[in-house]
């Protein structure tokens, strides 16, 4: 049933003028906000979302797509265009990573903690996380190659908030030691930094997420450099008091490969991330992403004159 719902998904290009980089104004760890704004928008969409950056099988572009059910396209297509009103966003048909005499491998992200513990967000980091994971694009040959960042998105089912505010309430109460005799117990320990990122945390929106990473090569273990090297990536989000992410091998190779073809969602494979925190792992290419790889419009479409010779 998940395939045929993901059968539904329609794939979108979305790319950038060239020279967006050296002409954005703006700090750009804040606009990433705006890609938080456009979750936010897209949250209202019945069936799941995604989001995919990739190298093709031929060729060195790094791609930016989204992915929508059919019936929802014309409303992502304004939604992008209302907060990114720079962006070329066409749809495309189906591409690939894999070539025909290639070997695949393939992983999916896990938190290591509780769902409701965050991960290091761009935020603190005081940087744009996201950088790196493009990064990883880099190192793709012509030809014969493949790498994809697969995020699966929707709203989160109500429990997740219930459970950290749940989290939350039981920090406030502090942690008490045993009390030994003749020996008073000393006041709780209230962990008031775990608290505050919690309360950051379930301050914003939430979602249900599915993230896969899959390379494809000439050679197994070069298939699995590229792999190893864009997991990589994911460990700058661990910090003392926070979440981080374990890259798990799946035991079936190629039902993994199935789920990234048709975009499908697993519940196995659930991650519970606030804006902030899926905004962290992906988003469009910002100003600070100055990478020439990233597929670009290579000029800006100049506005018709106000009067055509007839």
């Amino acid at each position: 049933r998940r395939y045929l719902t993901a059968l539904k998904l329609r794939l979108l290009s979305v790319r950038f003028p060239a020279d967006r980089a050296a002409s954005e104004q703006q700090d750009p760890l804040e606009e990433l906000n705006t890609f938080g704004q456009l979750l936010a928008a897209l949250s209202t969409l019945k069936l799941p979302f995604v989001f995919e950056t990739a190298v093709h099988n031929v060729g060195e572009a790094i791609h930016f797509y989204v992915a929508a059910a059919e019936e929802s396209l014309e409303y992502v297509m304004r939604a992008i265009h209302g907060l990114y009103p720079d962006a070329l966003v066409e749809q495309v048909d189906d591409y690939t990573i894999f070539d025909p005499r290639g070997i695949m491998d393939g992983a999916y992200l896990k938190q290591k903690e509780a769902r409701a513990v965050p991960i290091r967000t761009y935020a603190e980091a005081k940087l744009d996380t996201f950088a790196p994971v493009v990064g990883a694009f880099t190192r793709i040959k012509t030809v014969g190659e493949g790498l994809a960042l697969q995020v699966v998105v929707k709203s989160a089912p109500k429990f997740a908030k219930r459970n950290i505010e749940s989290r939350i309430k039981e920090l406030k109460k502090g942690e008490t030691s045993k009390e030994k005799k003749g020996v008073p117990a000393a006041p709780p320990i209230i962990d008031e930094e775990a608290i505050k990122t919690l309360e950051q945390k379930v301050g914003k929106q939430l979602f249900a997420v599915n993230v896969r990473l899959v390379a494809s090569a000439a050679t197994k273990e070069r298939s699995q450099s590229l792999l190893e090297s864009l997991a990589a990536a994911f460990a700058q989000f661990s910090a003392p008091k926070r979440n981080s992410f374990r890259i798990m091998r799946p035991r079936n190779l190629k039902s993994l490969a199935l789920e990234f073809s048709f975009r499908s969602w697993n519940e196995q494979e659930m991650l519970i991330l606030g804006t902030d925190e899926l905004v962290s792992l992906f988003h469009f290419p910002s100003g600070s992403v100055a990478e020439p790889k990233v597929l670009s419009v290579k000029s800006r479409e100049a506005p018709p004159p106000d009067e055509l010779p007839e």
